[in-house]
């Protein structure tokens, strides 16, 4: 997660254990209790590293064009 702009959830690969499923609770959470600073921080984190021309650039090359 670049620039504190969400939360990761630690696990085995694979692994959607029950500790896996409590702690993407207690993320999610934690992201609720204060979606504003998170809402703000993945702004920053769009506008400074995926511009339009990345974007569109990225979905041409998958396509081919």
């Amino acid at each position: 997660i670049i620039g504190g702009a969400g939360v990761i959830v630690k696990t085995a690969p694979w692994d959607y254990s029950q500790d896996y499923i409590d702690g993407f609770i207690k993320a999610v959470r934690s992201i609720v209790e204060d979606l504003d600073t998170y809402k703000k921080k993945a702004r920053q984190v769009a506008e400074k590293n995926l511009t339009l021309e990345e974007m569109a650039s990225g979905y041409f090359t998958a396509l081919g064009i």
